[in-house]
């Protein structure tokens, strides 16, 4: 009788440590003990929970931690995304300090955690793929991939994206970080900046400020009702990183290399996939009118911005061929631009030709307005040197006599 009164004693303190132990403390133990995805994540979560606090929504009441809880949690947050080696549970980890970097209630909690995740990206002694998951983490919370999880039924998790003006945050954040990273970590900036720009307004990344409550529900309804508002301020995030081009364009090429440049620039022709409505693509468009006339923007770069500007003009806007006059005007006078303005076009012609050869009915190749299939393959790659372009731009258009 003694022993079984021993024992639930003995069970009795044990939960009475368990539970007066801190969440830091209980998400600590399961990363030294578990490979368990589930159970990992659950930690995280409530580690988040308790570090940065989760606001309302229609699946979580509102919960006050404690300063103590608070500063308890992210304490075990920066310890363990330093010290925790594997790589699967650092990257939790890191992805669980940038959440609270950003959605943190506690100004003081929220330094901590912005000091530790600042010191990963600035810092050129750092761990190069620490930066690349932290500069992941962040482009998953702006572009509504990554943001807190609910467990909404065993095992079954919702995604909520974080609000519109922590969105704006991350890409102040991003924007800042970008001109001081490494060239490798800049060109994959310089990616995920092009896909946030050809990012859609959905339902599934709409942020909770909008699209919490029962408007996730009826995705028929929120497209009517809620859409246009996401819209909106999603064009206003997009246009915010728009507005900064021009002041990369500017830097010198130890700060923003050439390379990184044209890739800047090349950005202007993919403007229709932004899903801009019409009022704010004018917009976009007029910013690039500053950047053709603006001397300290290297005038390499302002020559590709006016290559793209005639391109729309040329084969957009009018939406008709070029005549063979208007290639010779333009291959007489062509410089390392050439290809970037019509080199769409030709790429097309020739996948014509291409599909035409395979058919029964191909075409005669000795149409004149056949291109010669060597002079094209010629005309190519930026490899060439620029007089090389003139030559076989002036060629290309003599085939089509």
């Amino acid at each position: 009788m003694k022993n079984y009164f021993f024992i639930l004693c003995l069970i009795a303190f044990a939960t009475f440590l368990i539970g007066c132990s801190t969440q830091g403390t209980r998400t600590y133990t399961v990363y030294q003990t578990s490979f368990d995805y589930q159970e990992l994540q659950r930690s995280t979560e409530k580690l988040k929970e308790y570090a940065g606090g989760l606001k309302t929504n229609f699946f979580i009441p509102f919960r006050h931690n404690t300063v103590k809880e608070e500063f308890s949690a992210i304490r075990a947050l920066r310890y363990m995304s330093n010290k925790i080696r594997d790589e699967g549970k650092r990257e939790m980890l890191l992805d669980a300090l940038v959440f609270v970097a950003i959605h943190a209630n506690d100004s003081d909690v929220q330094a901590r955690a912005l000091s530790r995740m600042y010191l990963l990206l600035e810092d050129s002694q750092q761990n190069t793929q620490d930066q690349r998951i932290v500069l992941q983490a962040l482009f998953g919370l702006l572009t509504g991939t990554q943001g807190y999880e609910v467990d909404v039924e065993e095992d079954e998790w919702m995604l909520i994206p974080i609000g519109t003006s922590e969105r704006e945050e991350v890409l102040e954040i991003l924007i800042e970080v970008y001109p001081d990273l490494n060239p490798i970590q800049q060109e994959y900036i310089l990616s995920e900046f092009r896909h946030f720009l050809r990012l859609s307004p959905t339902l599934q990344n709409c942020p909770d400020s909008i699209c919490g409550d029962d408007k996730r529900e009826d995705e028929t309804e929120w497209i009517e009702d809620w859409q246009p508002e996401w819209q909106y301020e999603l064009e206003q995030l997009k246009l915010l990183l728009w507005e900064e081009i021009e002041d990369w364009l500017e830097e010198d090429e130890q700060t923003i290399s050439l390379a990184q440049k044209t890739a800047l620039t090349l950005l202007i022709q993919e403007i229709p996939e932004f899903s801009l409505t019409p009022e704010i693509q004018t917009e976009f468009v007029e910013y690039i009118g500053k950047w053709r006339v603006n001397q300290n923007v290297p005038q390499e770069i302002r020559e590709l911005i006016n290559a793209q500007i005639d391109k729309d003009a040329i084969y957009v806007l009018q939406e008709t061929e070029v005549s063979l006059e208007t290639y010779r005007e333009l291959a007489t006078n062509a410089n390392n631009t050439f290809l970037l303005t019509h080199f769409d076009a030709i790429l097309e012609q020739q996948w014509n030709l291409q599909q035409a050869e395979t058919t029964e009915n191909a075409v005669d190749l000795s149409s004149e307005r056949v291109p010669k299939l060597d002079l094209l393959l010629w005309i190519s790659p930026p490899t060439i040197p620029a007089q090389g372009v003139n030559v076989g731009a002036i060629a290309y258009a003599d085939t089509l006599e």
